[in-house]
């Protein structure tokens, strides 16, 4: 009996209450069972995507500022979760800092959008343990900056406040060659997706499912807070099947 190859597409809509939610409990990493096995896979494309906006300006991965003043001990503030404004940031932080005494204070400028920190001694701030630099401007290589040696003792960040939170989240498949599908620019609409060229797979794959991550754009997991989302991945398959009329052929 022969049979015959049509290069087939389907269209799968995907949402996390498909996972087993004991094995996957969050709802940025998990896997998928297809409702059947398609074999010959040729490529895997996303067709649609929604990521519910969750993560606020500042959250357990970008609250802390570390940093001394003069010889006093090293000290590690955290500033409280959620939105801010350029001006708001500054001035939780400023709250945080007349708490622990040493005389730091931050300053916003309006006009270049720059934070400048300045004590009545010496200081220095712990730039690669400051999960809180991208969001306060403090955009370098150094793991330590320090304030001018002599009055004023001073520090302007070389960037800008940043408020603007989570710029964009990646939809990837470690299935899929471990490649990104899209992204969604959470900035603008996180109902709008970036689509990227559908990835053509060197040999034919065979899913029965799909695993799926939602990461932030520097490749850590976006924190969906536990709620749902939206997917749409187009798959195109080599369908074997039967050819009939050769079968019927041979009964005749």
């Amino acid at each position: 009996m022969g049979s015959t190859n049509t290069l087939t597409t389907v269209a799968i809509r995907i949402d996390p209450s498909m996972r087993d939610q004991t094995t996957y409990p969050e709802t940025n990493e998990y896997f998928v069972p297809f409702d059947q096995t398609y074999n010959g896979v040729v490529s895997v494309e996303l067709e649609y995507a929604s990521i519910p906006s969750t993560e606020p300006v500042v959250s357990a991965r970008n609250d802390a500022f570390v940093y001394r003043v003069g010889v006093g001990a090293r000290k590690r503030v955290s500033l409280t979760h959620g939105p801010y404004t350029p001006s708001s940031l500054v001035t939780a932080l400023n709250a945080l800092f007349v708490v622990e005494g040493d005389g730091l204070v931050a300053t916003y400028d309006v006009p270049s959008g720059k934070v400048t920190f300045s004590a009545g001694s010496a200081f220095s701030i712990y730039v690669s343990d400051t999960t809180a630099r991208a969001v306060l401007g403090l955009n370098t290589s150094e793991p330590i900056v320090s304030s001018a040696t002599s009055s004023p003792f001073e520090y302007t960040c070389r960037g800008q406040v940043d408020v603007r939170g989570v710029k964009y989240v990646v939809i990837r498949s470690p299935d899929v060659l471990d490649r990104e599908l899209g992204l969604v620019d959470m900035q603008k609409d996180p109902h709008q997706y970036v689509p990227y060229p559908p990835r053509f797979l060197k040999n034919f794959k065979r899913l029965s499912g799909v695993r799926l991550r939602i990461e932030r754009e520097d490749g850590t997991l976006y924190d969906t807070g536990g709620l749902g989302h939206v997917l749409v991945i187009k798959i195109r398959y080599i369908d074997t099947k039967p050819d009939i009329g050769h079968a019927l052929q041979q009964f005749i």
